[in-house]
């Protein structure tokens, strides 16, 4: 199932390998800086279900190929 700690830092990767500056902030979020300048937050240990998806959907919004 989707939305679980190692989904988020497989993704996190996966951007990180797209262009993105990945940085993890003192909260435990992490900090995804794409190549366009846009910032995204995001959750190192979602525990909200829909928090992996709307990672996923910020992050095409941001023009990041998935």
């Amino acid at each position: 199932m989707a939305g679980h700690r190692s989904d988020m830092m497989k993704l996190v990767r996966k951007a990180g390998k797209h262009g993105c500056t990945v940085t993890r902030l003192g909260n435990g979020h992490w900090l995804i800086l794409t190549p366009s300048g846009q910032r995204i937050t995001a959750p190192f240990s979602p525990s909200r279900p829909g928090a992996y998806r709307d990672t996923v959907r910020d992050l095409r919004r941001a023009g990041v190929k998935l």
